[in-house]
């Protein structure tokens, strides 16, 4: 009469294994594997630096959030192009430059940093030079300004 309860846990817990191994996670495989998850923009991610002019209208915002985020602490000089820039696709840039930061308190220093960047109006191109329509989604190398 006690081996009744443990037979039927050890055929539940088995039966349970067999249905997740062929049911469940082939289910679940297939799902993550298709389209389902994916956004389609016009713009394709680039695994090679290039300089395009949606990289430079994102490098020109990117400089001026940093000067936003200085105030008048101290002065930067910014540089005429980026060292590298990506695009990543969805229009999201990855931008990589220096700026020279100089201050009443310090002398100049030269900083690199990396900023992620994402055009908020898609394949509409009449907005690239307002800021509000950029946002800034990460900004390193700057933290100790």
């Amino acid at each position: 009469m006690k081996k009744f309860p443990i037979l039927i846990l050890i055929v539940s817990l088995a039966a349970l294994l067999l249905f997740q191994s062929r049911v469940v996670i082939p289910l679940v495989s297939e799902i993550a594997s298709s389209e389902l998850f994916m956004t389609h923009t016009e713009t394709q991610a680039d695994s090679q630096s290039q300089i395009t002019p949606m990289s430079n209208y994102a490098f020109m915002h990117c400089n001026t959030y940093i000067n936003e985020e200085l105030g008048s602490e101290a002065a930067i000089t910014i540089p005429s192009e980026p060292i590298n820039s990506w695009d990543i696709g969805g229009y999201q840039y990855v931008i990589n430059a220096e700026v020279e930061i100089s201050s009443s308190t310090t002398a100049p220093s030269f900083k690199k940093y990396v900023c992620r960047i994402e055009y908020d109006n898609g394949s509409d191109q009449e907005g690239v030079l307002n800021s509000e329509n950029w946002s800034v989604l990460g900004l390193s190398g700057l933290d100790d300004i």
